[in-house]
């Protein structure tokens, strides 16, 4: 339970001034995590002990967390086994800005500063958000501001200025030019020192090393520009990954072409992106905008980063810190030349390996026509040994016959598994969630993929549906896809991607909803994965109304619980045509702590599915 520590939980009561203590929750429930200008969120399960901050859990209440305030946007009030319990979700008070509304707008192409903006979108809102720019920036251009919400504006600024980091003070909107908001505190990564894992990602989707650059046009009669258009690259670039063209650089700032052809080189993007993971065996919460030395000294790989995303266990000693660091040009240079570096070595090793094969190739050559006579030898035994298992094992299982254990399905909602007790208690299958839509990340499904794998276990991963339109469907795939990939690229792939369609979405049209699912299953097809391996989880009772095209799939999983108490006997068998069947969400097996998902009911299809 919680931890006694100087740092306390607190709960305000939604449109009150008092504030609660929060003392009775599992420590490894509650998690911070941060994203850079993204989310900042912290999740926790409070267990009800009687108290008015238990009590005053509730949508749109306000935790407080070091003295920052997050507002519940999601609480799912539980009851089982006589204990009341509370899973809260609740983001830093700086999203409520999406609230904020400026209906006027600014027509045209018009010229500000990063001030300028927050001033015509913010001032006078009701919500009492102020702002303070830290940090030098450049003027840029935008079109048209205005006809839009607070999240809009913040949105603009990003996307005018992507040197700009948002790093709110509660209602405080601070935004800093971002060598103002980085600091180097001395801390330091060093590889199976204070970091299990190192895992870098280089990513060359998004070079840009040759734009065409426009500045201002001449007003009246005169018309043009004051200089041409001109294309501005980046050589070495060029040279090392052939040519990459971006979208036209236009600023109207600029009516000398020197000044614009520097601006330009720096909106290219020249190098590869380069993403960096890290896993801490340390327990100190990470600091945003922190510059890192970062080691992996049997590679050789030293550089410095910034820490720009993290998820962190403040009361949970057992719990890792997940922290997410930045690609700057020269933690890129650094990569660069320490890859150069190993493949030389790689090269030298390879040569004189070369050289002393050649050397004894006449004695490898009269050993291997002595070798070859023993090898038959050794393959006719083994044939034969191979054969005679076969039968023995035909004979106890009654030949091909597939068998078929537990099948779960697990979340976050599972808390830490011991996934080596879970596979040892005959479990077939384990259906991995990795997102409820694009926005909520499963903050477990790393760890269990990863996990799953080493235990020798087979998986699957499921994505919740939350698709506004057919657009934000096809994102919703390519995110579900990325962040499978992300743990498990080049490894163990999942047996297949399920879609967990159990609530009305595309903005509550249930007519759109066939239309939804068919474009994230088209996304996934365009990234590989066919229908054959793509599962639809559709809900009981919303099936009718869904009409989704249920041919294409590999197959249907369908929930129906009947009593949904635990038992296969205690259930009531979907009302429609199904290859997998969830009978309960209160089923047991080793190594999960409380509840799980159970399946059961496979069919043909399915079983050569997951063989």
């Amino acid at each position: 339970m919680s931890t006694l520590i100087s740092e306390k939980i607190l709960v305000k009561g939604l449109n009150s001034t008092n504030q609660e203590p929060l003392n009775y929750y599992p420590n490894g429930t509650f998690v911070v995590s941060w994203e850079k200008n993204s989310t900042w969120q912290v999740q926790l399960t409070a267990i009800n002990d009687g108290s008015l901050a238990y009590q005053m859990l509730e949508p749109e209440a306000t935790i407080v967390w070091k003295s920052q305030q997050f507002v519940i946007k999601q609480c799912v009030d539980d009851h089982q086994n006589r204990i009341a319990t509370k899973q809260i979700v609740a983001t830093h008070i700086y999203s409520e800005i999406q609230r904020v509304r400026q209906n006027a707008v600014r027509s045209g192409t018009l010229t500000y500063t990063v001030n300028d903006v927050l001033a015509f979108g913010l001032n006078g809102n009701e919500l009492g958000f102020t702002w303070q720019v830290i940090g030098s920036f450049d003027k840029h251009q935008i079109t048209d501001l205005g006809n839009c919400s607070g999240k809009d504006i913040l949105a603009k600024i990003t996307e005018a200025w992507p040197d700009a980091v948002i790093y709110p003070d509660n209602k405080l909107i601070k935004v800093y030019q971002q060598n103002a908001f980085t600091t180097n505190n001395s801390n330091r990564i060093d590889y199976l020192n204070n970091a299990s894992e190192v895992k870098l990602t280089y990513d060359s989707t998004g070079i840009v090393n040759k734009v065409r650059a426009l500045g201002k046009e001449k007003e009246g009669d005169d018309a043009g520009y004051y200089f041409n258009p001109f294309v501005v690259e980046n050589s070495d670039s060029i040279q090392r990954y052939g040519v990459h063209w971006g979208d036209d650089v236009s600023d109207e700032r600029f009516t000398d072409a020197n000044n614009m052809r520097q601006y330009a080189l720096t909106q290219l993007s020249p190098e590869p992106a380069l993403t960096i993971e890290t896993v801490l065996n340390t327990r100190e919460e990470p600091i945003p905008g922190d510059i890192r030395r970062v080691e992996v000294r049997e590679d050789g790989y030293i550089t410095e980063v910034e820490v720009v995303a993290y998820q962190y266990y403040p009361f949970d000693k057992d719990q890792v810190t997940q922290v997410t660091l930045n690609n700057q040009a020269k933690t890129i240079l650094d990569y660069r030349n320490n890859v150069q570096a190993n493949i030389l070595k790689v090269i030298r090793d390879q040569r004189s390996k070369i050289g002393l094969l050649q050397a004894n190739i006449g004695n490898l050559e009269k050993q291997h026509q002595q070798d070859t006579q023993s090898l038959n030898d050794f393959r006719s035994q083994y044939e034969k040994t191979i054969a005679e298992l076969q039968r023995q094992l035909d004979a106890l299982s009654g030949g091909d016959e597939q068998h078929i254990g537990k099948i779960i399905d697990v979340s976050e909602w599972q808390g830490v598994i011991d996934w080596p007790s879970v596979i040892a208690d005959d479990v077939t299958l384990n259906i991995i969630r990795v997102q409820d839509g694009s926005t909520h990340q499963d903050l477990k499904y790393m760890e269990n993929i990863q996990k799953c794998i080493s235990a020798g276990g087979k998986y699957a991963v499921y994505a919740y549906f939350r698709g506004a339109s057919t657009a934000d469907a096809q994102q919703e795939a390519q995110d579900f896809y990325n962040r499978t990939q992300q743990v498990v690229a080049g490894k163990q792939q999942p047996l297949f991607y399920a879609i967990d369609i159990e609530s009305v979405e595309m903005n509550g049209d249930v007519t759109q909803m066939r239309a939804g699912v068919e474009a994230y299953m088209n996304k996934l097809n365009s990234l590989g994965v066919p229908d054959s391996k793509i599962v639809l989880y559709i809900a009981n009772h919303l099936y009718d109304s869904f009409n989704l095209n249920v041919s294409r799939p590999g197959a249907i999983w369908i929930p129906s619980y009947g009593q949904n108490d635990g038992t296969l006997a205690g259930s009531l068998k979907p009302t429609h045509p199904f290859d997998l069947w969830q009978y309960t969400s209160k089923g047991a097996v080793k190594g999960i702590t409380g509840n799980v998902d159970m399946n059961t009911g496979t069919s043909d299809r399915f079983k050569a599915l997951i063989k």
